[in-house]
């Protein structure tokens, strides 16, 4: 397994391209711009939970700023 800062380097790489950034948008959009809860099923909060958990860890790995590309459209 890849140390984080190496990890971190790849990510960064990635999403820090023109189409890394489009499907970053597009996680945001799917993922990080709603709420995980969900009062009718505690499966789908969970469910939720860990879309947005994945869309977090590639958030903290690039340390990129999705509000700043979207002021940029």
């Amino acid at each position: 397994m890849l140390g984080i800062k190496r990890q971190s380097e790849r990510y960064i790489r990635f999403f820090s391209t023109p189409d890394g950034r489009d499907l970053l948008k597009d996680l945001y959009l799917q993922y990080g711009n709603r709420p995980s809860f969900d009062p009718k099923s505690d499966r789908k909060t969970l469910y939720n939970e860990g879309q947005r958990s994945v869309y977090l860890r590639i958030m903290h790995l690039t340390n990129l700023d999705i509000e700043a590309e979207r002021e940029r459209e």
